[in-house]
């Protein structure tokens, strides 16, 4: 076992960090991404900001006041719904439905909620879902529906609503957002907006460093970025990190100030930070984090016209909170997946995602390192095409050895 810190948020200007630490199990956390949830006691699940919340119902202690959780009572199953604050002011009867749908493949024409009124009347398919009165406590509903692959009449394809359910990996396959001027178009449509809006009146970034002048804004990911959260076989935290992780972070430091954004819940997001030495490291600062609450849910078309539903990090959220500071012409976004920054292409950079076993050929944090010193140079990091940022990355090095 390994000894846990844990930050504690309160507020302030700046707020101050303060550390308890606790014994608990190896960490095995997801941004949203495959793995299991870990062991946390009481006293440290309770240290975190009024703003947090939780996601993943396996990992609940209970509701949390940010994050609404719909529970369908389906069978002898109870389902959990879990919403992000914007999504939820902004779904409709419908998206339910849809995201009942991306869950168990129940197509919606087949479902049929019951305990769930607007008023005297039943839902209709265009109320929002702040709007829904529920007869049972805790926002408890019956669910009737049969999944389509188990329907007795065979469905076209092409009937069926194409919604994917976000954090089901296996489902993804390996589709990532493209940067089209359809998607660009549709990912910025006014019900996108509207929960931009939402999210961003929601979101209570807690600073833990001031930021320091004239320097960019590095936002990074950390699950399959800059570890490896599943880790089968380690024995260690280290055993876990990418390759050149700490080499990484205090070069990138030396140019921008630094934040984490991980598509999790405040626990997993603090106790992650934590081990891997981000909130005690004399070499680099974080500026703040963000977790999950702070995402919501958009639309975004595959090569071949296929809509997909995920969820996204909006950088206005942040440009919001700086508007003095930071903006798109000095700030890039890290992560394994390019949908996370579907809202904000041309500040995003993709690395590949990583995992223990590419240990010995893993050098993406070493050529990003390089590319980070190049852009750190730029007036403003819109003008690079950054999907090519390994040819940069190459030609850095080269003229580096020359």
């Amino acid at each position: 076992q390994s000894t846990w810190g844990y930050l504690c948020l309160t507020k302030g200007t700046p707020t101050q960090a303060q550390y308890s630490s606790t014994n608990s199990s190896r960490m095995s956390a997801t941004d949203g991404k495959e793995t299991q949830p870990m062991a946390v006691n009481n006293a440290a699940a309770s240290a975190k900001p009024a703003t947090a919340q939780e996601h993943n119902p396996d990992c609940m202690d209970g509701e949390e006041d940010s994050e609404v959780v719909l529970t369908a009572k389906w069978g002898a199953k109870a389902i959990h719904l879990t919403f992000p604050p914007a999504d939820f002011d902004t779904f409709t009867f419908l998206d339910l439905k849809a995201k009942i749908q991306a869950e168990l493949n129940i197509p919606p024409e087949r479902q049929k909620l019951l305990g769930v009124t607007v008023g005297t009347r039943a839902p209709l398919d265009t109320d929002l879902l702040p709007s829904l009165v529920f007869k049972a406590k805790n926002k408890h509903f019956m669910l009737i529906g049969t999944p389509a692959d188990k329907a007795l009449v065979e469905v076209k394809q092409d009937e069926l609503p194409p919604v994917v359910n976000d954090l089901d990996g296996s489902s993804w396959g390996n589709w990532d957002f493209d940067p089209t001027e359809v998607n660009a178009r549709e990912v910025r449509s006014e019900l996108h907006l509207a929960r931009l809006k939402k999210a961003t009146e929601k979101t209570e970034v807690r600073i833990i460093h001031q930021p320091r002048p004239a320097k960019k804004l590095l936002v990074l990911d950390l699950d399959y970025t800059l570890f490896d959260c599943k880790g089968q076989g380690a024995t260690n935290i280290e055993d876990l990190k990418r390759p050149y992780l700490e080499q990484f972070m205090r070069s990138a430091w030396q140019h921008f100030d630094l934040c984490v954004w991980s598509q999790t819940h405040w626990r997993w997001v603090e106790m992650k930070c934590t081990e891997l030495g981000f909130l005690t490291s004399v070499n680099y600062n974080l500026l703040f984090v963000l977790d999950r609450s702070s995402m919501f849910t958009v639309s975004s078309r595959q090569r071949d016209g296929t809509p997909r539903q995920h969820e996204v990090k909006a950088l206005e959220i942040i440009w919001s909170k700086f508007p003095d500071r930071f903006g798109p012409h000095n700030t890039l976004h890290i992560d394994d997946l390019s949908r996370n920054f579907a809202m904000n292409p041309k500040n995003g950079v993709k690395v590949s995602s990583y995992r223990m076993n590419k240990r010995s050929s893993d050098a993406e944090l070493f050529m990003l390192t390089h590319y980070l010193n190049f852009a750190a140079q730029l007036p403003d990091v819109t003008g690079v095409d950054h999907t090519n940022w390994k040819k940069h990355a190459s030609v850095t090095q080269l003229g580096l050895r020359q």
